[in-house]
């Protein structure tokens, strides 16, 4: 059976409402400022997650890129995409984004959501629609990007926003020259450039890159018998031999990658072995993290940067962390068997006898269709699109941040080192309590 036949009308429901959403937010910029004029004033009396003495303004905020994220808790979509808008607040708040989430609703009912959620970032409260009169407002949400220079960048939605948010910034987008250039860094042992790099290669996300078209265009020959032997290690090789005196040395080793480079490699995961080897977890960078509240990256260094004990010890003890983890850790579980859900039948093309209760359990955020409308090419959980290429690692990665947040919950220090065998050993049991509950309907 075709994938379209057992995409049920729920799930094209919830497709229809993203799409929905997002022209709605387009249509919102026909009317009000354009991209280009200068932005309205920001002022608004009340805010959440601000400082004391703290009122966002245009004026406040000169020389930084600003996102508004127009929004609301009853707006269903819009709850959807907030763990992507948090996201983007985490991600890029160091590199001079400020994020400004602004809703109509009373602080009243705003608080308790974002405590719920753990959501850092600010939040303005626009009872008498100031702000949304002032920008147009007419489809929820609405990302409204501002530059440096108090101009109106974008206007879009949460899901296409990222791109002129790093363009605004001034960053690198592209995988491809953050490698050249992270491999250039690791060669060079450049401290700097190498973190800068790593960071930004996992900031996008590129478990699916094609490493075997980046080693032919960096100057390798890709053999008409594909070789065998680790693309990781090949990788590796590349950079022992990047400055090497004789550059037959370099091209040799691009050669080999070629050889046994797929087209769909996990480079995210290659930058956070680099990242952690490099830069193992300070004590000092824990206890910024911890300050600032930046829970959800305190979790991605604790899995990902290699801390020593004393570093995981900082964390087991901050009872901010582990109210975090008690709120979020069941999410991420949640993920994690959306996940396999969305990895052993939606995209391995399989329909569950129950189709129905299979679609109401699996509750995705939105899809993505081929072009002839006949195959599910991804399905968005939280802030990110599961595909066939990164399933297996975000899977991988929700499991990983579950079974750390519940240790962090428990006021226990997480046991890093047996973390792949626990997370294996969640996977296969939520896999064999969903196979049973949705066995595959006989073609």
């Amino acid at each position: 059976m075709a994938t379209r036949d057992f995409v049920s009308t729920r799930v094209i429901g919830i497709a229809l409402a993203v799409i929905g959403f997002a022209s709605a937010g387009s249509a919102s910029a026909q009317s009000g400022p354009a991209v280009g004029q200068p932005a309205p004033p920001i002022n608004l009396e009340s805010w959440l997650n601000v400082g004391k003495d703290e009122s966002p303004s245009l004026e406040s905020l000169k020389g930084k890129t600003i996102l508004l994220e127009f929004w609301g808790t009853w707006c269903h979509p819009c709850v959807l995409a907030m763990p992507l808008v948090q996201k983007l607040h985490e991600r890029y708040k160091d590199r001079g984004l400020r994020v400004l989430a602004i809703s109509y609703e009373s602080d009243d009912v705003l608080q308790p959501f974002l405590a719920k959620n753990a959501y850092t970032m600010s939040v303005g409260s626009d009872p008498t629609k100031k702000l949304v009169n002032a920008y147009a407002i007419k489809g929820w949400p609405t990302s409204i990007l501002i530059d440096k220079e108090g101009k109106i960048a974008r206007i879009g939605d949460p899901y296409s926003i990222e791109p002129a948010i790093e363009k605004a910034l001034g960053l690198e987008a592209s995988p491809a020259s953050l490698l050249s250039d992270a491999i250039g860094a690791l060669a060079a042992k450049d401290k700097k450039r190498m973190r800068e790099t790593l960071e930004r290669l996992i900031d996008k996300e590129p478990e699916a890159f094609d490493l075997k078209a980046w080693s032919t265009s960096a100057g390798g020959t890709a053999p008409e018998t594909p070789g065998k032997g680790d693309p990781g290690d090949a990788l590796d090789r590349c950079v022992a031999d990047w400055n090497a005196k004789d550059p037959a040395a370099r091209v040799a080793a691009l050669t080999a990658l070629a050889a046994v480079a797929p087209d769909t490699f996990d480079l995210s995961s290659w930058a956070k072995r680099h990242l952690g080897a490099e830069f193992p977890m300070t004590d000092k960078e824990m206890k910024q993290m911890l300050e600032g509240k930046s829970y959800n990256s305190v979790v991605e260094a604790l899995i990902g940067r290699n801390p020593p004990a004393a570093v995981v010890a900082t964390a087991a003890k901050n009872k901010e962390l582990r109210d975090y983890c008690t709120k979020k850790g069941e999410e991420a579980r949640t993920f994690a068997k959306k996940g396999l859900m969305i990895e052993n039948w939606v995209l391995a093309g399989k329909m569950a006898k129950d189709n129905e209760a299979f679609w109401a359990e699996l509750s995705v955020n939105g899809i993505s269709m081929s072009a002839d409308k006949k195959t599910v090419l991804g399905v968005i959980v939280g802030a990110t699109a599961v595909t066939k290429a990164n399933a297996a690692g975000f899977v991988r990665g929700q499991f990983s941040r579950a079974v750390v947040m519940d240790s962090l919950a428990a006021g226990k220090e997480p046991k890093l080192a047996g973390l792949a065998a626990a997370v294996a050993k969640d996977r296969d049991a939520a896999l064999k309590i969903l196979e049973t509950r949705y066995p595959a309907e006989k073609k």
